[in-house]
């Protein structure tokens, strides 16, 4: 099989990323598989990938045409001989069969009309796609809702487990040095930007709103992730903005946090959450989003759109040291009992019975015929 690692090079925070990252090196363990891996740029960030397994790749650039990458990913399939591809975002060969990672279906599900270039392509990957791995049954209702021509059985569930070496608690004078560098206060509210919540103007604003009706002393917000100039004006002075990258100590920024404000309706996976819970930072959450699902036993819910709740949980959060020190227990037990074991059996079953599918040679030709076509004009 091929791993197409194009959103571990093109979005490396991203859910699709994550999974791309933890699942490349669980299935080249697999006696049943010969993985090779999509190595797009030299960028993709697979440390755990043996250097023997990648195929260097074209990276995502401003100039990249989808139907021309088909194109160039069939070759690949066709020269190694490859009988399923494992992608995310972009991902579309001509005539391999594909297994798809969903992120989250936020783009479609608002009916932004005209689409992104990238949104277009990606719902061609989502049609495409034999099967389709969700983060959370929250995502698969959405994606059987949106593709009702699509079997429910062949989209599926795989959450997402812990990763060693990112869930790692730092000490007290790291977190220090963090907040002294980045001029933060001793009690400060973490909320994130794009790419790891699908919607930076729902959270960032939710929070504001939320902190705006606090009685008690000043909160400083840290926001990490990329979010929109208007918004960043609209805050003003009370926010300090971040952007991820590598030299960002992501992991203080969590544990030196008193809260991670997370009032998103729809986030995937849910991996941000589990960063914080595993570095110690407590979290709120809305009843709304996957992680109600996933973890709430373990994070503080609130009804979403409703920054009163948000506020009243901030407070308690603040007033109440033995209520949020026993979130921060309940948040690093539960971290520790996930791991990617179910979710690779799955993906694992999904891979073979791609594999043996029944082959529909007039629909490849035409799916071809289509690409070629675009590939001319787009």
């Amino acid at each position: 099989m091929l791993v197409d690692a194009v959103a571990v090079a093109a979005l490396p925070e991203s859910g699709a990323a994550r999974y791309c990252q933890a699942l490349s090196p669980r299935l080249m363990a697999a006696r049943s598989l010969d993985v090779l891996v999509l190595d797009r740029g030299g960028l993709s960030d697979l440390a755990a990938v043996p250097a023997a397994t990648r195929i260097p790749f074209p990276m995502v650039q401003s100039s990249w045409s989808g139907p021309v990458d088909s194109a160039l990913i069939q070759r690949v399939c066709d020269h190694y001989d490859i009988d399923v591809v494992l992608g995310s975002l972009w991902t579309t060969p001509l005539k391999t069969p594909l297994i798809s990672i969903v992120q989250d279906m936020v783009a479609q599900l608002r009916d932004l009309a005209p689409m992104h270039p990238c949104d277009v392509e990606k719902d061609l990957a989502l049609t495409y796609a034999a099967r389709l791995l969700c983060p959370s049954e929250q995502t698969r209702d959405d994606v059987v809702s949106f593709y009702p021509e699509r079997p429910p059985e062949t989209v599926r569930v795989g959450h997402a487990g812990r990763e060693e070496g990112r869930f790692e608690p730092v000490s007290q004078n790291r977190v220090e040095a963090f907040r002294q560098t980045q001029g933060l206060g001793d009690d400060y509210v973490l909320c994130l930007g794009a790419p790891c919540v699908p919607d930076p103007r729902e959270s960032l604003a939710t929070t504001l709103a939320a902190i705006g009706q606090i009685d008690f002393g000043p909160l400083d917000i840290l926001c990490i992730g990329q979010v929109p100039e208007a918004l960043r004006e609209e805050a003003g002075v009370r926010v300090t903005f971040l952007d991820p990258g590598p030299g960002l100590d992501l992991a203080a920024a969590y544990s030196g946090a008193m809260a991670l404000s997370f009032p998103v309706a729809r986030a995937g996976a849910g991996l941000p959450v589990l960063d914080a819970m595993a570095r110690g930072c407590p979290v709120i959450t809305t009843t709304a989003g996957a992680s109600d699902e996933i973890v709430k036993e373990a994070v503080e819910m609130v009804p979403a759109d409703d920054p009163g709740a948000l506020t009243a949980a901030l407070s308690r959060l603040a007033s109440e040291p033995c209520h949020r020190k026993g979130l921060i227990h309940r948040g690093k037990a539960w971290v520790r009992e996930q791991d990617w074991h179910q979710t690779v059996e799955i993906l694992i079953d999904m891979i073979h019975e791609t594999a043996t599918d029944p082959h529909d040679p007039e629909f490849h030709d035409e799916w071809t015929r289509l690409r070629t076509l675009q590939s001319r004009f787009l």
